[in-house]
């Protein structure tokens, strides 16, 4: 990145917007610790009847806190992602879970 530009990036990583949005990210995170319930839906062409499948998945206290940790990762992310020094392009190694997703059987 170009001096001007690196000063920029900074100077944003440190602003008071860029601090209100990394709150408004971790406060609004959507997964919570519990039990979900999801459906997806399918149709072919020509035929009537949509066929729908439903799922569960269950998130540990434990996953979401390894979930949280990625929000430390935020502005590494928008430096890595915004930067045309190699050096600073390094990947981002985010934090990820890998919950059971068991099917609901249908009840028709």
């Amino acid at each position: 990145m170009r001096d001007g530009n690196a000063a920029a990036l900074d100077q944003l990583l440190r602003s008071m917007e860029f601090e209100q949005a990394q709150r408004e990210f971790e406060n609004y995170m959507y997964w919570k610790t519990g039990k979900y319930e999801f459906s997806f839906t399918a149709q072919l062409a020509g035929v009537k009847k949509v066929h729908v499948q439903r799922f569960t998945v269950a998130f540990t206290e434990n996953e979401i806190t390894i979930l949280r940790k990625n929000f430390e990762f935020l502005a590494c992310y928008v430096r890595a992602t915004l930067s045309t020094n190699p050096e600073e392009q390094k990947l981002v190694l985010w934090n990820w879970i890998y919950p059971t997703v068991i099917a609901v059987s249908s009840s028709d």
